[in-house]
């Protein structure tokens, strides 16, 4: 399918104008701390507490309580298979399954230990699955989930706060101390970095598109190291501010960090650099776990029981193309009756254009169908908004791109 190029004014959630909040408050507090947070590729977001889990399949608009077939609710991680599997980790009752979007839940943990706790699960788009246990190492699925072999040679029987699988299908582990590394889905394990504090533990793992691993500490530590790379390959990129690295995402080349107590932070430039996503509308920062949804928006599980969605997506994995100046913009800023938006579309390919508001929530829908390819200028009825900031979301193939708009 051929790919869509279209400009428009890309507002990012690291620079965004001072008139708009760079988060919203879409959950919480209902059901205890948000210890997991995961979304698949059909859009739907799962928030795991310690009563349960929620579910939104509008962006963090609303969500729904989904706990049929649990018998455990305390969620420590989830994973969403390539097949649409999926599965949660708790503490004390191993793994549940779901292949609704968790409308309902079975337990499998034929091969799993008893009473396990599950702190952090992986799957690659091959069809391998990874558990890692509570004492016991990482465990190993390859019929989605519905039965487990115990894949723990060269490592010892210890806790795996964390996981994550390289492009390559490469795995990573987090333990105390220590990032091991299997190159055989699982069946042996290599410690390729040993140069944490003594009694640190390794709690978030991440990989992005290009090979890069990185790794966040309890003790404030960030590393990274191409895929592959031994011990003297890893290089300390920790940010200037120190504390706890609960959660890491990646999105594309780009890294966001969850710093426990202290901020989100994003890194364009492989961790070299960290910038803080963040104003006064994050007001938890007690950051548990992240996600970047498949359009593009990052969601916050925290501490407090809440869940933040940033106001604009984050990343897009569309192709934007440079264009002369001018032929992207939107105009008057505020409005009052209508608002125009000028952006460069070339494709052929059909173009959803919508507005939401700060919440999530779509206010109306402006096109959805086939637009030429060429130079656009689209008027927005703005009379019948509330005041208030608005965002106009251009929606074609992979790509999303989003306006502010503000009526006054």
């Amino acid at each position: 399918m051929q790919k869509v190029i279209f400009t428009v004014i890309i507002l990012l959630a690291l620079a965004l104008p001072s008139q708009a909040q760079n988060w919203a408050h879409v959950f919480g507090p209902y059901g205890g701390d948000v210890e997991a947070i995961a979304s698949d590729r059909f859009g739907h977001i799962y928030a795991g507490t310690d009563s349960g889990v929620f579910v939104s399949s509008n962006n963090g608009a609303s969500w729904v309580e989904k706990n049929n077939g649990l018998s455990e609710e305390e969620i420590f991680s989830f994973t969403c298979a390539a097949t649409g599997t999926v599965l949660a980790g708790t503490e004390g009752g191993g793994i549940f399954r779901s292949t609704n979007f968790g409308d309902s839940w079975n337990a499998v943990n034929s091969g799993l230990p008893d009473s396990s706790n599950i702190l952090s699960l992986a799957s690659d788009d091959r069809g391998n699955i990874y558990a890692g246990h509570a004492g016991q190492g990482v465990f190993y699925s390859s019929d989605d989930g519905q039965h487990w072999l115990q894949r723990s040679v060269g490592m010892p029987n210890t806790s795996v706060y964390s996981l994550t699988i390289a492009p390559s299908g490469n795995i990573y582990a987090g333990v105390t101390r220590y990032i091991l590394e299997s190159t055989d889905r699982g069946e042996h394990w290599v410690a390729v970095d040993s140069a944490f504090p003594g009694g640190d533990e390794v709690l978030a793992l991440a990989a992005d598109s290009s090979g890069e691993i990185y790794a966040g500490s309890f003790k404030g530590v960030i590393k990274r190291t191409q895929d592959g790379g031994a011990f003297s390959a890893w290089e300390d990129v920790t940010p200037s501010i120190v504390t706890e690295v609960k959660a890491l995402a990646a999105a594309g080349q780009y890294v966001f960090a969850g710093l426990f107590g202290g901020a989100i932070i994003r890194s364009q430039t492989k961790g070299l650099d960290w910038a803080q996503i963040g104003d006064d509308s994050l007001t938890d920062v007690k950051i548990y776990g992240m996600t970047v949804s498949p359009n593009g928006y990052l969601f916050v599980g925290t501490f407090d029981a809440d869940i933040f969605r940033s106001v604009f997506p984050v990343f897009s994995s569309g192709v934007v193309k440079e264009v002369q100046q001018g032929q992207h913009q939107v105009w008057p800023q505020p409005c009052e009756s209508s608002a125009t938006i000028e952006f460069l579309h070339s494709s052929d390919e059909p173009v959803t254009i919508a507005i939401e508001d700060l919440a999530g929530r779509r206010v109306k829908t402006i096109d959805d169908g086939v637009i030429p390819s060429d130079v656009q200028r689209i008027t927005v009825d703005c009379s019948d908004l509330t005041t208030g900031v608005y965002i106009a979301l251009i929606k074609a193939g992979d790509g999303v791109r989003a306006f502010k708009i503000i009526k006054q």
